[in-house]
């Protein structure tokens, strides 16, 4: 059936026909023939009087039927017409006219019986039989006893002739009693088919509790009927003839679905949002569904009182109720106030539980309904389901701290946590409520597995404060446990899903499907609040939970916390009674226990430990049984995470170092957890490598000692919660998995080798350019290990030389030297520690035995630096040391690198070998030719300075008395500290000038006749071939004294007065060759004179006297006295002259001649040698003490 409606137009024309428009009437006719009640017609209004005449009917079949009511066979075999109206082969013309005149015969007749004879009969029969259906009734307007009312009527049914149907009175009865009447518009009906039209009017209750009864049965009863009653008027027109018929009966009763009971109801919001301090208030938004085509509006407010288990909850009220046919949105609001506290707690676990709580809602009348409606309402019962919170208590938890505690067993763990719990408040911002404790049971999910069943007793709640909610904060709900599979696709995540809830059996009936209702309404944003909570609870591992039991998935929950940068966790448990909170609202104190759902919240984990400083690392002596060394460190670990992480009794570490990861030794930590943030850690632990990481443990000390870190890596190993206690698994797997990366700090500004002494360097120089370097270095060794048996092996070294603007000259390689390490005794003045050293532990020879070979950096510079270290008092320098040395320690041979000391020393110079100054300690002529000799001396050079070495060839000019008589040659001049003999060849050969050939003449007389010449070494350009030489030995000036020959040339002497003659006395004189070549004199002048003052102790001559003779001048060439080489001779005696007379020389050397008549005389005078038979020179004498013995 179309339920559609609206104002139909009263002349318009919505029709069916019927198969034949005058063949309704046969069955009336019929009827009146024979004095028979027409037949009832399913669902339309009968009528009453008389039947019609059959005849009529017959006769009025259809229109053929009129026209041959008396059939006739057909003519057989003749071309005649086979009917007597019919054209068969009979003539066109006279078929026609037979036809027309039968058909106005009949109308003519008909209508004459129907206007005159049958019209009120066959009019009231129309009426009766006819059908009266509504297809919707609307309601409105309620006022006094009126109200309107617009109904869309289907008038169907009226046979035969339909008409005009005039204002009609109706009185509207229910139970057969009559409550109101109303007047139906004038409206046309057309006879055979469906007439819809609207009907808009008045209607006026006459009876209020009979409309009372009328209207509790619309809104309670699945179906209503109820009677209507008139006097009808009907105006028909047949063949243009109108006939009015009045006073007709109208009776019609009208069933109509109701309203149901109203038992198809939907919650579309409920909440407690707009509580306040004094009054929880409920605000209840619904949809109704009414099945009925009666739509009544206006019923105005509307009041229930809600019970729950037969307790009064509330008392609410909708301010305007309207029921209109489908949905209806109808909304309550009230306080709750449950008196029983049981019901009060039981409503509070489902409503915060997210549990539907049926509730039973009984209709009541107050001020502002309807007063045609009251007595309605008042039998009206709603069957309630209230939905549970659309949101679940705890909205979201951040955790501000957490602790894990190891428990004795291992499937416990003890928890502490400093948590903000956000609340979704229920009862809205201006509550007050007060959440006074909270305990809860549940399952701890971390990275979405179950890890174990949290407990935590009843602990009372902190700080409270309002939180503010996000403005999309409808979509952010996430519905679990309780709250689960409550959100429609098409919905957002914080809607209240619909569902259609309703006593048993409701629903429209009648097979009609129900349109979907109307969405929810949007949910009323929560109010938040903020909670400080302190936690202290367990965590019970015995469950099932997560991959192989909750004891394994919390073992790796913390792994993943301990290496991840975040994990998420949260807690839920179904349980009705998993989380137990004391509120304080206005309704007082209340005891809730609900399902507990803590929504996954991202925690930040710790990240793998991403800091580990180690600020200090010291070695503090040897481990229990010479197990290695003993090591102090102090850690400083940042835990990015909100967690203290336990590390237990004692947590094991071990270290680990180099590409392959080899274990070094251990530390330890005891009693200690991380905490949130930068952690001091003391570990102790032992260092003691196998064989292959040695080379680490070497680099280690390297870098440690040159301030450089180093990169370690610790893992964690075990953990021992006290004695004799196991720890438990899920510890030791997380330790297990604590690989930290570290770096050994070096130690800052300090100097392993200090006070570097030169004890000698040794420099070996060749014309190549070539430069070897031995010697001996010392130093004292500061070595931050104290009692550690330890000892230095050897030194491989490279050394730098700068000069004094602290350039590079010359480097050093030292390979492999041999050390001695002497460790200072206790008390040792040399080990005192200082500010920025630490104490020093022993004294570091390093014998340079093995020739280093020096690189040349700067010849210009090193050049300065030999000629000012071989010509001033002493020379500064700067020795820049980088070595690494062999130490043995109790695990084995380690090698420290890098090691570096930078020093300034001063040293000693050779100062030109003045101090002291060089000595000659032999001379031997070698050679003679004819315009040189070649001398050899032993030339004795002491030097107070650590530099020497082998200077290579030198060759130096040699002076006397300003002039250059000839050239020294050293062929290898090695200088050390201390004394030096060196082997000097020097070729006299004076200048060819006339000073320096006297000069030469007069420093061969000193030679022969025994005395010292002073003489310089003056270097040259061409002193050596060494260039970084060149600089110093060409401003060398060395000064020496040459002495002359311990035998004298002449040795003695005899003067034999017995053959005197007059004026002359007979001599001979003793001479003595001290070189090795011959030397012949060719010519002679010679002068004596005799000793006044001869000291008697060794004959040393204070004065001399007068001259006393003279050694007649004689040309010796032809006959020269010749002296074989190292031999001595007597010449023949020769004449001497004397110079007083006779007497006075005799007088003269009386007194001076003692008692052998020995004579200490000086021998003055010149002579002409030829040395070697080639090179010829003048002597001059000045010899003392020349002995003559006097004869008579």
């Amino acid at each position: 059936m179309d339920q559609s409606y609206g104002t139909l137009n009263p002349s318009g024309r919505q029709t069916r026909r019927g198969p034949r428009y005058l063949s309704s009437l046969s069955p009336a006719v019929e009827a009146l023939d024979d004095g028979l009640p027409l037949a009832p017609d399913r669902g339309a209004m009968q009528l009453d009087g008389p039947g019609a005449p059959r005849g009529i009917a017959d006769a009025l079949d259809d229109d053929s039927a009129l026209l041959s009511h008396h059939r006739r066979p057909k003519a057989a075999g003749c071309g005649a017409c086979q009917e007597p109206f019919c054209c068969g082969r009979c003539s066109r013309s006279h078929c026609l006219t037979g036809s027309i005149l039968g058909t106005v015969v009949g109308v003519l007749s008909l209508g004459a019986i129907i206007l005159f004879a049958v019209a009120p009969a066959v009019g009231q029969a129309e009426i009766r039989g006819a059908t009266l259906a509504f297809e919707q009734i609307n309601i409105t307007n309620p006022r006094g006893s009126l109200f309107d009312m617009a109904a869309a009527v289907v008038l169907a049914k009226l046979e035969p002739l339909g008409g005009d149907i005039a204002a009609l009175p109706l009185t509207m009865s229910f139970g057969g009693v009559a409550f109101a009447t109303t007047t139906l518009p004038p409206h046309a009906a057309e006879a055979g088919v469906e007439n819809r039209f609207t009907v808009d009017s008045v209607v006026s209750v006459t009876d209020r509790v009979a409309f009372g009864s009328f209207s509790r049965a619309l809104l309670l009863e699945d179906s209503v009927t109820w009677h209507l009653s008139g006097r009808a008027a009907v105006t028909s027109t047949v063949f243009g003839v109108q006939q009015t018929v009045a006073d007709l009966i109208f009776e019609k009763d009208v069933t109509v679905r109701g309203a149901g009971g109203l038992r198809l109801l939907t919650v579309r919001r409920f909440s407690l949002a707009d509580s306040s301090s004094k009054q929880v208030t409920a605000d209840l938004d619904t949809a109704i569904y009414n099945p009925s085509i009666v739509s009544i509006q206006g019923i105005g407010a509307l009041c229930v009182n809600v019970t729950y288990n037969d307790t009064q909850v509330s008392v609410s009220r909708s301010d305007q109720l309207d029921l209109t046919t489908g949905w209806n949105s109808v909304s309550f609001t009230g306080p709750l106030d449950p008196t029983d506290p049981g019901v009060r707690q039981d409503l509070f676990d489902r409503f915060l539980g997210g549990r539907e709580a049926r509730v039973k809602a009984r209709a009541f009348a107050c001020e502002g309904t309807a007063p045609l409606f009251a007595s309605a309402v008042h039998a009206l019962s709603l069957d309630v389901t209230l939905p549970g919170a659309a949101y679940p208590l705890v909205d979201s938890m951040s955790v501000g701290g957490m602790e894990l505690v190891p428990k004795e067993s291992s499937l416990a763990v003890g928890l502490n946590l400093n948590a903000t719990v956000t609340l979704n408040n229920p009862l809205g911002a201006t509550s007050g409520l007060v959440v006074q404790d909270v305990g809860m049971r549940g399952s701890l999910f971390g990275d979405g597995v179950d890890v174990g069943t949290l407990v935590v007793p009843s602990t009372k709640v902190g700080r409270m404060q309002t939180a503010h909610a996000p403005r999309d904060d409808g979509a952010r709900f996430q519905r679990q446990g309780p709250w689960a599979g409550h959100v429609a696709a098409s919905m957002g995540a914080g809607d209240r899903p619909f569902g259609l809830r309703g006593s048993p059996g409701g629903g429209p009936g009648l097979g009609e499907s129900i349109p979907p209702p109307p969405g929810p309404l949007p949910v009323v944003p929560p109010s938040r609040m903020n909670i400080s909570l302190h936690l202290s609870g367990e965590i019970d591992l015995s469950g099932s939970g997560g991959q192989g039991g909750t004891e394994a998935a919390f073992a790796a929950f913390v792994d993943r916390f301990l290496l991840n940068d975040t994990v998420t966790m949260g807690v839920s448990s179904s349980s009705s009674t998993a989380m137990e909170t004391t509120v304080h609202c206005a309704l007082g104190e209340i005891k809730v226990r609900i399902p507990l759902h803590i929504p996954t919240t991202t925690v930040p984990a710790a990240r793998g430990i991403p800091s580990v400083e180690v600020e200090s690392f010291d070695i503090v002596g040897q481990a229990p049984a010479d197990e290695g060394l003993a090591v102090r460190l102090v850690t400083r670990m940042t835990n990015p995470s909100k967690a203290v992480l336990p590390l237990g009794g004692r947590c094991v570490f071990g270290v680990f170092g180099g590409k392959e990861r080899i274990r070094l030794g251990q530390v330890t930590v005891s009693n200690s957890s991380l905490q949130p943030g930068a952690n001091q850690l003391a570990m102790v632990g032992t260092i003691n490598p196998p064989p292959a990481g040695l080379p680490f443990v070497g680099k280690i000390f390297t870098n440690y000692l040159a301030g450089v870190s180093t990169q370690i890596n610790t893992r964690g190993e075990r953990v021992e919660p006290g004695p004799g206690r196991p720890a438990p698994s899920w510890l030791n797997s997380a330790i297990a998995d604590v690989s930290l990366v570290s770096a050994l700090p070096g130690l800052p500004n300090v100097s392993l080798f200090t006070n570097m002494t030169v004890k000698a360097m040794n420099l070996a120089f060749s014309e190549e350019g070539d430069i070897n370097v031995t010697g001996h270095l010392t130093g004292t060794v500061h070595l931050p290990f104290t009692r550690v048996t330890m000892d230095i092996l050897e030194v491989t070294a490279s050394l730098t030389l700068l000069d004094e603007r602290g350039e590079q000259m010359a480097e050093v390689l030292l390979p492999n030297e041999p050390a001695k390490y002497t460790e200072f005794e206790d008390g040792d003045a040399r080990a005192a520690a200082s500010l920025s050293q630490p104490a020093a532990t022993g004294l570091l020879d390093v014998f340079v035995t093995h020739p280093g070979v020096m690189r040349v950096i700067n010849s210009s510079a090193l050049s300065q630096f030999m000629a000012t270290a071989m010509l001033e008092p002493e020379v500064t320098n700067t020795l820049s040391l980088t070595a690494s040395q062999e130490v043995s320690l109790s695990f084995g041979n380690v090698t420290i690198s890098n090691v570096s000391a930078t020093e300034t020393v001063t040293l000693p110079g050779l100062n030109s070998f003045r101090t002291p100054p060089a000595q000659v300690l032999g001379t031997t002529l070698l050679d003679a030719s004819e315009d040189s000799l070649t001398f050899e001396a032993q030339l004795n050079i002491s030097s107070q300075s650590p530099l020497g070495g082998d200077f290579g060839r030198s060759v130096l000019d040699m002076h006397y008395e300003g002039e250059r008589i000839g050239q020294s040659t050293v062929e290898h001049m090695v200088i050390r500290q201390g004394g030096n003999l060196l082997r000097a060849v020097t070729v006299y050969r004076p200048d060819n000038t006339s000073e320096a050939v006297e000069a030469g003449q007069r420093f061969l007389s000193n030679f022969l006749t025994g005395k010292t010449s002073a003489v310089e070494l003056r270097g040259t350009e061409t002193s050596t071939a060494v260039e970084v030489l060149k600089l110093g030995l060409s401003k060398l000036r060395l000064h020496t004294d040459v002495p002359g020959t311990a035998t004298k040339l002449i040795a003695n002497a005899t003067m034999n007065i017995t053959s005197l003659r007059t004026g002359l006395v007979n001599g001979t004189i003793g001479l003595v060759n001290p070189t090795v070549e011959s030397v012949a004199i060719t010519w002679s002048d010679l002068h004596v004179f005799v000793c006044n003052e001869e000291n008697s102790t060794d004959y040393s001559c204070g004065k001399y006297g007068a001259e006393v003779a003279v050694f007649t001048p004689e040309d010796l060439t032809n006959d020269p006295v010749v002296i074989p080489g190292s031999s001595s001779i007597i010449t023949n005696e020769r004449i001497f002259t004397v110079v007083p007379d006779l007497g006075a020389m005799i007088q003269l050397l009386v007194d001076a001649a003692d008692d052998d008549g020995i004579v200490n005389t000086r021998v003055n005078g010149t002579e002409q040698v030829l040395i070697g038979g080639k090179f010829s020179t003048r002597v001059h004498y000045e010899q003392e003490q020349v002995l003559m013995k006097v004869t008579s």
